[in-house]
């Protein structure tokens, strides 16, 4: 009697749990592939207003979605990323401490937080988002050369697991 009351007791409790399928699998569900795209074309564009009328944009690769094979949230493999990067063309070689600026206030008004200690030494800077850790970069290559661009977290293809 005493371990059928311990089997209806571990039963129940397990019942109670759940088999935590249906936890793991919402957890687990991303934006899709296509969504994290525009995400990051649309930060870019976003970003970029806040820059001299002057500025335009040249890619420097097209927008494309890389393999999360290795990811460093030790998720799953088969998701992949979304990721940019820009030219900034058309602006005064010798401001870029004043766009980083800019873009600082930008990405403080849109929760993207990131040290800022890397731009004076190696004239680059990486934010992230703090509500969905979208990443977006900034970088003065030297003689005014400046690149911008925009990067998502590991996401499924479809928004789910394969």
């Amino acid at each position: 009697m005493k371990r059928v009351l311990l089997a209806m007791g571990v039963l129940l409790f397990c019942q109670a749990c759940g088999s935590g399928t249906e936890e793991v699998d919402q957890r687990m569900n991303t934006m899709t592939q296509q969504d994290a795209m525009n995400r990051v074309e649309d930060y870019v564009h976003r970003a970029v207003g806040v820059l001299p009328k002057e500025a335009r944009l040249e890619a420097v690769s097209p927008l494309a979605a890389d393999p999360c094979d290795d990811p460093t949230d030790n998720g799953p493999k088969g998701r992949v990323f979304a990721t940019n990067n820009y030219w900034v063309r058309g602006l005064a070689k010798d401001k870029s401490r004043e766009y980083l600026d800019s873009l600082v206030k930008w990405w403080r008004d849109n929760r993207f937080t990131g040290p800022l200690d890397s731009w004076d030494k190696a004239g680059f800077v990486v934010m992230e988002n703090q509500d969905n850790g979208f990443r977006m970069r900034f970088q003065d290559g030297g003689s005014g050369l400046l690149s911008i661009g925009a990067s998502s977290p590991c996401v499924w293809p479809n928004g789910k697991p394969t």
